[in-house]
């Protein structure tokens, strides 16, 4: 099996070298409603130039219910129609209320579903604890854990959750890339082909 990389403006790469290594891309869309990663169409257009499958992924900042809406209307505007997947990336809490984180991550999952997208839910593996995020409904979980000395491989422990995707570093090798990517193994009961084809339902 190939490498599953997500990326942001952070990353610099040169897809044709990449395309080698890569089962798929999850590429950064926004940062909040207001901050348009710099680089996604970018790096769009390099997974189509490769045929390299990609799904899109939201920083969430949203304050309340109704703004986590207005969020998710808002990646879904941007997303890139060829893109398999969509996910909701919580990690902080901003919501006025803190009885709404999740009422509010909900809320922008299901909005994105109604769209016709698989949505998933990224969270930290203390966080996702802490604020009791098991209660959200996604189509998969997918949750960072990295060994205490990260040395770009999957030897730490795993989530000690059910979850669909691992992030196993964040100091990771690619081919094309300069520098660390984060890397991604499968983990749960849904194989590669689960989330590069068709949407649910369809």
């Amino acid at each position: 099996m190939g490498k599953i990389a997500d990326f942001s403006h952070h990353n610099s790469i040169d897809w044709s070298k990449a395309k080698d290594e890569l089962d798929l891309a999850i590429i950064r869309v926004q940062y909040g409603s207001s901050f348009i990663d710099t680089k996604y169409k970018q790096f769009v257009a390099g997974c189509k130039s490769y045929n390299i499958p990609f799904g899109h992924y939201a920083y969430c900042r949203f304050v309340s219910v109704n703004d986590a809406v207005v969020e998710a209307n808002d990646f879904i505007a941007r997303a890139d129609k060829a893109a398999k997947f969509l996910v909701a990336d919580v990690e902080e809490v901003r919501v006025k209320n803190p009885t709404d984180l999740i009422p509010a991550t909900q809320a922008f999952i299901d909005t994105c579903k109604a769209a016709g997208w698989k949505v998933g839910l990224y969270t930290g593996h203390f966080f996702y604890k802490k604020y009791g995020m098991s209660q959200v409904i996604a189509d998969f979980l997918w949750i960072p854990r990295y060994s205490s000395i990260d040395i770009g491989q999957p030897t730490g422990a795993k989530p000690d959750m059910a979850c669909d995707v691992w992030k196993y570093t964040e100091k990771g090798r690619l081919a094309g890339v300069n520098g660390n990517v984060d890397l991604n193994l499968l983990i749960g009961d849904k194989p590669l082909e689960w989330f590069t084809g068709a949407p649910l339902g369809s």
